[in-house]
């Protein structure tokens, strides 16, 4: 039995023995003592107006694709916008509030933060997964908010570029769409590397984190000219004045 359905299973058996109307907390499935990062306010503050706003995203997005998008990638146009915590903010949210499984996959084999936000480890991953050194059903890490798996960077090779276009990768995306009802990719800036360009147009929709104040037109209207025919469904505008207590992780 895989880590995801011995997890899986022990998420029902807490659920089965919760009282009628308690409604659920955090629950640990096999990440035990990890330390989540307190700008990962989905987590630590899931009663906030800012975690609301991003389940009220995610109906945006299911209203906008009618359902359709199971896979779903963050990016932005350059480093240092926020597409990392806000990634990981909307798993967090997204696993709280839907019926289904949410694996977050660290796509950015540039600048790996996932792991880190989440207190865990980045032993192996999504970059182990592609060059064929680890099997699917063993990549997805249970994270301490339950429903959520995590799918690190794992070992990244020296041409990152050449795996997001390689013919692995999308049945790699097409494996995890078939074993998580949703999967969120925290992917690499546009503007700096090619590796979103290529992933991209695999994934059923794109988000780009616009950074207030900080990035340009020019820069955001060239992302979205980069990425082609990818599905971008939106913008999403970070470090406002409401967020301004969030700051970029990596």
């Amino acid at each position: 039995m895989s880590r995801i359905e011995q997890a899986l299973k022990k998420m029902e058996a807490v659920r089965k023995e919760r009282p009628a109307g308690v409604e659920p907390s955090i629950v640990v499935t096999g990440a035990e003592g990890v330390h989540v990062d307190d700008r990962i306010v989905a987590y630590h503050q899931p009663g906030t107006v800012l975690t609301e706003s991003f389940k009220q995203f995610n109906t945006v997005i299911r209203t906008i694709t009618q359902g359709a998008a199971s896979t779903l990638g963050f990016t932005s146009a350059s480093k240092g916008e926020g597409k990392s915590l806000v990634a990981l903010n909307f798993a967090v949210a997204l696993a709280y509030d839907c019926e289904g499984s949410v694996c977050v996959v660290d796509a950015d084999l540039r600048r790996p933060s996932l792991h880190r936000l989440m207190g865990m480890r980045n032993t192996h991953g999504f970059a182990d997964m592609v060059v064929g050194k680890l099997a699917v059903e063993e990549a997805p890490i249970p994270t301490p908010v339950e429903k959520l798996f995590l799918i690190p960077a794992g070992n990244i090779p020296p041409n990152p570029s050449e795996l997001f276009g390689s013919r692995r990768a999308a049945q790699i995306i097409g494996e995890l769409r078939s074993r998580f009802d949703y999967v969120v990719f925290d992917t690499a800036s546009v503007l700096p590397v090619t590796d979103t360009i290529h992933l991209a147009t695999q994934l059923d929709g794109v988000v780009i984190v616009i950074e207030a104040g900080g990035t340009r037109r020019k820069q955001a209207s060239r992302a979205v000219e980069l990425l082609g025919h990818a599905n971008v469904l939106g913008f999403i505008l970070n470090k406002s004045e409401r967020d301004k207590n969030i700051k970029e992780y990596a």
